[in-house]
């Protein structure tokens, strides 16, 4: 089932229906556009995907369409293939936690609940170095509600092995090193916040994984979740780094009077804040370009290489 954010439900109906033609436009010619007017799309993903055309633009951005195109049959494949018994049982658990509240997933045992688990499981076959982690988890409830079951499958994959390698592999090593070069960027940008979280003892572990990891799915409204992801699939992991630095702007954490206030306004996020097209503005009104994050993640990478003689 796919959501359409409110402030595209508020636009003029000639609006939404001009949004989708463009659309449509640009995925049946989906080469032109990227090779010839690739801003043009950048501006498209960034004012917000129409619900029509958002799975197959998701699946254009992500490359999984031809991935799926590529290998036919490999969905199926995997299914069929023996699962590691601690990792089937291990999603066997998940499964029900994933977004209860909503209405694919509320009956046990449902359709909806049958294709995340078969997603989760073929992803652990696709990828036994990473297997099943239990972050993965949201990541794959989200596509599948927004998409079909293989299709979900492929988009998994290109989040996981394309998108965001090493995230979900033992130990996390990537998060670690994302978690220091967004709080490198946060010291930069807003300078009082992040004080204030060093003052705390507020590190990068407390918002990253359920931000990051989860693709802020756990953190946000539905309506704004869709707007960042259709961003990320067209720009890439920057675009996280971005919104979060959103998000501790708009929290306006500098004025928590404890540590308790503060953690609380990072782990369970006030949603009248974080309004889809506020947290979009926000993110791209910042001070913050991609050749800072590369400064900044080469910054770390020499000080964590200086640590390790």
């Amino acid at each position: 089932m796919s959501y359409q954010s409110p402030e595209l439900a508020q636009v003029s109906i000639a609006v939404v229906q001009e949004r989708e033609q463009k659309w449509r436009l640009m995925l049946d010619n989906w080469e032109h556009w990227t090779t010839e007017r690739n801003s043009e799309v950048t501006f498209c993903c960034r004012e917000g995907i129409p619900a029509s055309a958002r799975a197959r633009a998701w699946q254009h951005l992500s490359g999984s369409q031809s991935m799926m195109e590529s290998y036919p049959g490999k969905y199926q494949s995997y299914l069929s293939r023996p699962h590691d018994s601690y990792g089937a049982r291990c999603i066997e658990m998940d499964v029900p936690r994933q977004f209860p509240e909503h209405e694919m997933f509320q009956e046990r045992g449902g359709p909806g609940q049958t294709s995340l688990q078969r997603v989760l499981l073929a992803y652990a076959q696709h990828n036994p170095e990473v297997g099943y982690v239990s972050a993965i988890g949201p990541v794959a409830a989200f596509l599948v509600m927004n998409m079909p079951e293989e299709e979900a499958f492929w988009t998994l994959a290109c989040i996981c092995d394309k998108y965001m390698p090493g995230y979900y592999s033992g130990g996390c090593e990537a998060v670690l090193i994302d978690g220091d070069i967004l709080f490198g960027l946060l010291q930069r940008t807003l300078p009082t916040t992040y004080q204030l979280l060093q003052d705390y003892g507020i590190g990068p572990a407390h918002c990253m994984v359920v931000w990051f990891l989860c693709i802020f799915s756990h953190s946000l409204p539905v309506s704004t979740v869709l707007r960042v992801w259709d961003m990320f699939f067209c720009e890439g992991v920057n675009v996280l780094f971005r919104v979060a630095l959103a998000l501790f702007k708009l929290l306006q954490l500098d004025k928590c009077s404890s540590m308790t206030e503060a953690i609380t306004k990072l782990t369970k996020i006030p949603s009248d804040l974080v309004e889809a097209e506020l947290v979009v503005k926000e993110s791209l009104h910042l001070p913050v370009t991609d050749e800072d994050i590369e400064e900044e993640r080469l910054k770390v990478a020499t000080a964590r290489k200086s640590q390790a003689k």
